[in-house]
């Protein structure tokens, strides 16, 4: 009964802000659940996406939920190397629940039938898929991160300045951290 009420006091105290994925880690081989630590970020992501606008698709919180909770039902044993490991998507990597737009709002609802090889990779060694970082339209514009679908991504440590390039969403997002890989 003492190990469950320790795990339990754990679980409620994991703090996603500068967390490493060796945090993650540790959380979970102490004890805590994926779903806590998925829920720390999207906590993340709800505090700081107004201002920082560094996702352009954000996976449904249900989506993310199922996902936590499957992930959490799985045997030690059986974990993969990157059990709860939060990654945010460039928005030009094909997942099969995220819409993929690569910036630009003409895609806005595009909708693709498969997932890249990589993301299949990721998942398959039970990492979570949180969304797609915002980028420039189409990768074109080194110099800023502005798109035609989110709008411009914003340095997450002065708002009036932007991260440069096409990344700038992951890079933002891993700067604040909305999530714990980009």
């Amino acid at each position: 009964a003492a190990h469950a009420a320790a795990a339990a006091a754990k679980a409620v105290s994991f703090n996603a802000y500068e967390a490493s994925i060796g945090d993650i880690q540790r959380f979970v081989a102490d004890g805590g659940n994926c779903s806590t630590v998925v829920s720390a970020y999207v906590a993340r992501v709800f505090a700081t996406q107004r201002k920082l606008n560094a996702l352009a698709h954000p996976l449904r919180t249900s989506a993310l939920s199922a996902r936590a909770h499957a992930l959490d039902a799985k045997p030690r044993a059986e974990r993969g190397p990157l059990f709860c490991v939060v990654v945010l998507l460039k928005d030009n990597m094909n997942h099969r629940s995220l819409y993929v737009s690569s910036g630009s709002s003409a895609l806005r609802f595009d909708m693709p039938k498969s997932t890249a090889e990589f993301v299949a990779h990721l998942e398959a060694r039970d990492a979570v898929v949180l969304g797609t970082a915002n980028m420039a339209s189409f990768a074109l514009d080194g110099l800023n991160t502005n798109s035609s679908l989110a709008g411009q991504t914003h340095n997450a440590y002065s708002y009036r300045l932007t991260p440069s390039g096409s990344s700038g969403g992951s890079a933002a997002a891993a700067a604040v951290p909305a999530s714990s890989a980009a």
